[in-house]
């Protein structure tokens, strides 16, 4: 496909945009035609639905665009966001008066369409009079609250392959192993009480938490500190202890650090260590370097290989739709 076709295709939701948004209930202007009514339910603010499309020059009795036809994730089979109030008059509010199953025609010359919807000249391939037709199809429709959920479930399981490949890995492992002794060593050296070791994590409850037990996926708000097991800070977002270890930036918001459990941008060993602690709770995670920052470390702060403090406080916990 072309540039100019796949262009060309793109510009259909604009001319959508403004032929559509004429729809009101079940009636349409005199350029679109209905070619099937579907018997699904009828589309609703707050919805997703995918929406196949098919450009075609009539004039030259030729098909510039088929979303069908483009491989999968290619094509203008896609969803589309449902919101009339944010959008009135708009292709969003015109979707609205559709439903699942519903195709249409929509009908108009070459020089409407790239003047008025797409702002560029019309291509050497067709003239002013070149009549055009848009097939829109309505195939499903999904809420967003739904669509929300599913996103977080696989993206959730596909963050747990790669953690269990991960821990799998032989030379993580090796790592970890050659890491029990210093990290054990560093227990009995401060008095600490293990609560529970999940994966090489080593969990050390100073307050329990009486909130609710947060889900895989969820958003978390909590309070840190990090150190070295020589007591290098490295990193907070709690002022108090930015201004005690040095490391306080005047530029720097202190506020709660969000991430998402299990699917957040945040070390491997947060994840592991975190997951299953209530709301409410206060911990000290000791973290293996290959849960941490490997054999890289992070810049000048963090080593190559250096096992990892963490104090935490879970503050709260919400999904994320």
């Amino acid at each position: 496909m072309s540039k100019m076709q796949l262009r060309t295709g793109l510009s259909i939701l604009a001319l959508v945009t403004v032929l559509v948004s004429a729809c009101e209930q079940r009636s349409l202007p005199e350029q679109i035609e209905v070619l099937r009514s579907g018997d699904g339910p009828q589309v609703q603010d707050d919805d997703f639905l995918f929406a196949s499309m098919i450009f075609k020059d009539e004039t030259g009795d030729s098909v510039l665009f088929d979303s069908r036809m483009q491989p999968p994730g290619q094509g203008i089979q896609r969803l589309v966001y449902i919101d009339s109030v944010a959008t009135p008059g708009s292709f969003m509010e015109a979707l609205g008066s559709l439903k699942s199953g519903d195709s249409v025609r929509i009908s108009l010359t070459a020089g409407r369409f790239f003047s008025e919807y797409t702002g560029r000249p019309v291509p050497p391939f067709m003239t002013e009079e070149s009549q055009l037709s848009i097939t829109l199809g309505i195939d499903t429709l999904i809420s967003r609250v739904v669509l929300a959920k599913q996103q977080v479930e696989q993206g959730v399981m596909q963050a747990r392959m790669r953690i269990g490949a991960m821990l799998a890995d032989s030379t993580s492992q090796a790592q970890m192993a050659a890491e029990a002794a210093t990290i054990d060593a560093y227990l009995a050296e401060n008095g600490l009480v293990v609560s529970e070791v999940k994966d090489g994590v080593r969990v050390i409850i100073t307050e329990e938490g009486t909130g609710e037990i947060p889900n895989p996926g969820d958003v978390l708000s909590m309070m840190y500190a990090g150190n070295l097991l020589d007591g290098t800070y490295f990193d907070t977002n709690i002022v108090e202890v930015a201004q005690e270890q040095g490391l306080y930036n005047p530029q720097r918001p202190y506020n709660p650090l969000e991430f998402q459990l299990v699917n957040g941008r945040v070390i491997v060993g947060w994840h592991i260590g975190i997951e299953g602690l209530p709301v409410g709770t206060k911990a000290t995670l000791l973290i293996p370097s290959p849960l941490g920052y490997g054999p890289t470390g992070s810049g000048a702060t963090i080593p190559p290989n250096a096992p990892l403090r963490f104090d935490v406080e879970v503050l709260s916990a919400q999904p994320p739709y």
